[in-house]
């Protein structure tokens, strides 16, 4: 089982056991460097803030990667030298020789790999890889307990992975990195030959001197098989990082093996290692997680889930709001409607009133407008009447027309003619036709006089 690269993550969380108790540091990732942001430690039974270490909705627009470390005394290490520098058919040679190199049977492990640095990698057909296997209790074990501490991992590999990245040893190295965890002291050996890293080991016991007399007799008997196979020639330099005050009890060391020569090492602290391993997983330098598919399967669908029922809650809550809004909106509008009404019926008798008022000037200025008319059509008629007619009638029918009838000498039928002209010419204060259309009815000549008659069209 392997992984492959992962996106950049601008935070990072590591939790791992610290003796009697688990610790997760949360680090920031967005700068060159990771910056630590937190620290929580909590017992045996206790959990971690659920809002801020369980995966949300939140996770879609601010991802985070949450990284378990396993401790590495559960953990078997083998290192191959695979015949091949295509990355993607590594999974498939160590499938190839899982049953020769497991110490476990292969349906009871996990297995990753880490690609080692080596001095020589661009010029070599052959790719220098770190195996890591671990039995499936353990790795289930650590993701349980998470679990009931409200931290799902997205990853889960060994506390001393650090220890293998980096840059190769450009010379020949004995490395011996020491640590001490839960009251056991435990150490780290590494054979770094030709700038490639051919062998490691691990050694834990209850004491300092035993652990020393152990690595002693590790070193020894890798020493004799490395000559069998070929890659040693002789006990390279030793070099040994450990704290201070173990310094005096490693010198015994160096007279025991009769080593060339050797260097004694502080030590990098917890803070700087934990600091750079989270950069180094969120920038997707390390690919070894122990995670089984059915986890991160489990995990995915409780994430995709969590953010369908925070939507959904959302979109509840929304809807609420949104009603709340509606109702006070529609209170607010009845409100104004009732008053409204109110001012209505207070208003309408008055409003009432004032039309009847108004259509009543309306009436009276139209009868004043008639009169005026009809005594300026009165004037000017009278004006232009030839002296030999007389007038009989002058009558306004329905405000539309004037009829006008007199009587005159007998046969004057001519004076009738100059009178239409002459009503027909007629202009108002504005100049305007006094008459759109001037008709003369037939005349009737009897008993010595003429009667005649005239319709005039009054203008709209």
């Amino acid at each position: 089982m392997a992984t492959t690269r992962s996106r950049n993550y601008p935070l990072c969380n590591i939790v791992y056991r610290d003796n009697d108790s688990i610790l997760l540091k949360s680090y920031s990732t967005r700068g060159k460097s990771a910056s630590r942001i937190r620290e929580i430690i909590a017992a045996e039974n206790e959990a971690f803030p659920k809002i801020r270490y369980d995966k949300t909705w939140r996770d879609s627009f601010s991802p985070k990667l949450n990284v378990a470390l396993i401790p590495s005394s559960e953990v078997f290490f083998r290192i191959l030298n695979l015949p091949t520098t295509d990355v993607s058919e590594i999974p498939d040679m160590i499938e190839l020789q899982l049953e020769h190199i497991s110490p476990l049977p292969i349906n009871q492990i996990f297995w990753t790999y880490e690609l080692l640095p080596g001095l020589n990698s661009g010029a070599t057909t052959t790719t220098n890889t770190l195996v890591c296997i671990v039995e499936q209790k353990a790795v289930y074990n650590l993701a349980s307990d998470l679990e009931s501490r409200h931290f799902y991992p997205d990853r889960i590999a060994p506390d001393n992975l650090i220890h293998f990245t980096g840059p190769p040893r450009r010379r020949d190295l004995l490395r011996i990195i020491t640590s001490n965890v839960a009251s056991r002291f435990e150490c780290l050996i590494q054979w770094w030959v030709d700038g490639e890293l051919h062998n490691i080991s691990q050694i834990q016991e209850e004491s300092m001197e035993k652990m020393i007399a152990q690595v002693e007799q590790e070193i020894r008997q890798t020493y004799w098989a490395g000559q069998m196979e070929g890659w040693v020639d002789e006990l390279p330099p030793l070099q040994i990082e450990c704290p201070t005050e173990q310094h005096a009890q490693w010198n015994a060391l160096k007279e025991a093996l009769d080593v060339s020569s050797m260097s004694l090492q502080e030590t990098d602290s917890t803070e700087e290692l934990d600091s750079r391993l989270a950069g180094l997983y969120a920038r997707g330098d390390i690919r070894c997680d122990f995670q089984p598919g059915d986890l991160k399967k489990s995990y995915q669908s409780r994430q995709f889930d969590s953010q369908w029922m925070s939507a959904l809650g959302a979109v509840a809550v929304l809807y609420l709001i949104g009603l709340a809004g509606y109702f006070l909106l529609l209170n607010r509008a009845q409100a104004e409607f009732r008053g409204v009404r109110s001012n209505i019926s207070a208003i309408s008798g008055v409003y009432t009133n004032a039309l009847k008022l108004d259509e009543q000037i309306r009436i009276t200025q139209n009868q004043l407008d008639l009169r005026y008319a009809a005594l300026d059509s009165w004037k000017a008629v009278v004006e232009v009447l030839p002296e030999e007619l007389n007038f009989r009638q002058f009558k306004f029918s329905k405000g539309e027309s004037l009829l006008i009838s007199g009587q005159g000498p007998y046969g004057k039928n001519s004076l009738v003619n100059t009178y239409v002209d002459a009503l027909g010419k007629l202009r108002d204060e504005d100049g305007k036709p006094l008459f759109t259309d001037v008709q003369a009815k037939p005349i009737q000549n009897a008993r010595g006089a003429m009667n005649w008659s005239i319709e005039a069209m009054l203008p709209e």
